[in-house]
Order: structure tokens, then C-alpha cells, then sequence
């Protein structure tokens, strides 16, 4: 088996055009749109490429897309946004876990992949299929050679193309995030990461240090609702407290059968 992690900067010195349409389009001005399913819930993303740093942002709430069963996002949703830097090599995220805001900065490259063979067309483009495990979770992307840029969506980043398809692989909690438009859009990223990060001000976390503290948030609210009951003379219940939707593992059992609090 044959890991190959390349391409990283290429970006930055290509000048290469594609067509999007009748049009030429440079490709460090590239905006793609993906629909984006986990579980039974989807919603439409978009990744604005620039020169040197991209923007993966929500544009939609998240819906159901089983039209038998409501779905209404919470008042406080919060839709998802990351910057990836390539001149500093760092991808910049953040989350919001049982109440806590956490804030990651993680390295690139991130993400080995392995190379296949195998072959296919999205939206036109001729594509190859690599394969990863990232943060417990297994993936295979398809991506393009005829648009040489190593980004993609999410913190999916690092083969020698942009990659237009990712999904976990089978037998694993369903994640698909595929390229349904490519259009091109100039914004000044630069200015969105420095305001992204001036609000995010608390202290950038590394993976180690995020999973650590969502171990002692668990333990919290769990405390939490404990001595909640505990106060208001409850006793012999339980309460199962989950996350899903969540594309990295940060815990296992929290995001698998849940935590059981009984009181």
C-alpha cells in the first residue's frame, strides 16, 4: 500500500483557467457548492478557494430528508464555518459541545490519504478515488486532476486535485459531502479569517486538548443534572445524553450509545 500526501501549495502559483459554463473561470477565485448529508439530515455548503486561504461555510439550516418526521433546528443553531490557511498551514474550526464553545487550530497536512485506481465523472470532471482515516472515521473522495488545487470540503484537503466527493465508507454512521455547482466568486478571505478570529478569541485548542475537554464538559453537565434532581428530590430516572452529526470522533460512547446519568 502506497500513501503519497502532495500537491500542498501548488495552488498558489497556479494559473491555470477551467470553463464553468461558456465561461473561464481562474481557479483561485473557485466557489463550489455541496450538498451535504449526515444521517438523515442534509443541508448545502459552500467552499470559496482563493489564493492561499479557503472558507467552508453552512448557507442552509440542516433538514430532514425523511418528510415523515419534523425537523426544526434549535433556536440557537449555529451554522458551521472554517478557514483553511495555506501559507500558514493550519485549518481553523470551532464547536459547540453539550453547551461548551471550543475552538481548534489543527495542522496541515492533516489528512494521509492512499491513491486507488478507480475512476469517475462528477459534474463533468474526469475524478480518481483516494481513500483515509481521519479521527476514527473512514473515508473514501473522489477527486479532480483538472482543477489543481489539493482543497476540498470540510477539512478534507492534501490530494493532488479539489476533491468533489467524500462519504464514509460503509458501516460506519453515514456521512456524503458531493459538489453539486462550481461557480467563481471573489471575496476578500483574508479580512473573513482575521474576523473569524477575532471573534473566536478564547484559546485555540489543539485535537489532544479538545477531546480533553469535552471529556470534563461531559463530566459537567452530567454533574449538572445530577445535583439538578438531586435538589428537587428526583430520583430513579435516567437521562441519555448524545451527539450525532458529528463528522470526527471526539467520543466514542458520546457519539455512539450515548452517556446513561442515572439519579
Amino acid at each position: 500500500m502506497v500513501k503519497k500526501n502532495l500537491f500542498v501549495l501548488i495552488f498558489v502559483t497556479a494559473l491555470s483557467y477551467i470553463l464553468v459554463g461558456q465561461e473561464q473561470i481562474a481557479q483561485e477565485n473557485l466557489m463550489l457548492t455541496y450538498q451535504v448529508k449526515f444521517n438523515y439530515l442534509e443541508s448545502l455548503y459552500n467552499l470559496e478557494h482563493g489564493t492561499i486561504i479557503s472558507r467552508w461555510y453552512e448557507t442552509a439550516d440542516p433538514e430532514m430528508t425523511d418528510p415523515t418526521i419534523d425537523f426544526i433546528p434549535p433556536e440557537d443553531y449555529k451554522r458551521k464555518e472554517l478557514f483553511k490557511d495555506y501559507n500558514k498551514k493550519v485549518i481553523y474550526s470551532d464547536y459547540t459541545i453539550l453547551g461548551g464553545e471550543f475552538y481548534l487550530k489543527d495542522n496541515m497536512p492533516l489528512i494521509k490519504w492512499e491513491l486507488l485506481s478507480e475512476n469517475d465523472i462528477i459534474l463533468g470532471y474526469a475524478c480518481k478515488l483516494a481513500k483515509t482515516e481521519f479521527r476514527d472515521r473512514k473515508y473514501k473522495a473522489w477527486y479532480t486532476t483538472e482543477l489543481l488545487v489539493p482543497d476540498g470540503p470540510f477539512k478534507f484537503q492534501g490530494l493532488p486535485g479539489m476533491i468533489l466527493k467524500v462519504e464514509t465508507i460503509e458501516g460506519e454512521e453515514p456521512y456524503s459531502m458531493e459538489c453539486i455547482a462550481i461557480s467563481k466568486k471573489k471575496s476578500n478571505l483574508s479580512e473573513l479569517l482575521k474576523k473569524y478570529l477575532k471573534k473566536k478569541e478564547r484559546k485555540l485548542m489543539n485535537w489532544d486538548e479538545i477531546v480533553l475537554k469535552t471529556e470534563k464538559q461531559i463530566q459537567k453537565v452530567s454533574g449538572s443534572i445530577k445535583a439538578d434532581a438531586e435538589s428537587s428530590g428526583d430520583s430513579g430516572y435516567q437521562t441519555l445524553i448524545k451527539m450525532d452529526n458529528f463528522p470526527e470522533v471526539v467520543n466514542k460512547k458520546f457519539q455512539t450509545e450515548g452517556i446513561l446519568i442515572e439519579y
